[in-house]
């Protein structure tokens, strides 16, 4: 599940840079940070998920952090793209 969550947001990440470098947006830096910063949180939680770590203790907590950073990327800074 996991995998497919990193995979789906690489696509809509490489598309929406894409786009942003099309338009000449001066938000295309900011968006690469944050999509990186995104990308990287994503497959840190699916290293410790995968690990054998639970969903427990300190990973339930960064699967919270993880959901809630995408959720206001997507309803934050991806509304003025």
């Amino acid at each position: 599940m996991l995998d497919d969550l990193i995979e789906s947001c690489q696509s809509h990440f490489a598309h929406e840079e894409e786009y942003l470098a099309n338009i000449g947006s001066a938000d295309l830096n900011a968006q690469r940070a944050a999509h990186a910063r995104l990308a990287a949180a994503a497959i840190r939680v699916r290293n410790l998920v995968g690990s054998g770590g639970s969903l427990a203790g300190p990973t339930a907590l960064e699967v919270a952090e993880l959901v809630e950073s995408l959720r206001a990327h997507f309803h934050g800074l991806d509304q003025w793209v």
